[in-house]
């Protein structure tokens, strides 16, 4: 029962590893490159209200 627990464990563990590394891979960069286009509109938008 314990070794079966501790396979289980480890096999999830490395599941959640494997995703972690394409998250981390793929989806933060895409985020983070969304998020600062975002981030300068904001301010491109912010600027034009001040300036107008």
């Amino acid at each position: 029962m314990n070794k079966l627990n501790f396979f289980s464990k480890n096999r999830l563990k490395c599941i959640k590893n494997i995703i972690n590394y394409f998250f981390n891979l793929f989806i933060y960069p895409l985020f983070y490159y969304f998020k600062s286009k975002k981030v300068y509109k904001f301010i491109g938008f912010l600027g034009k209200k001040s300036i107008f």
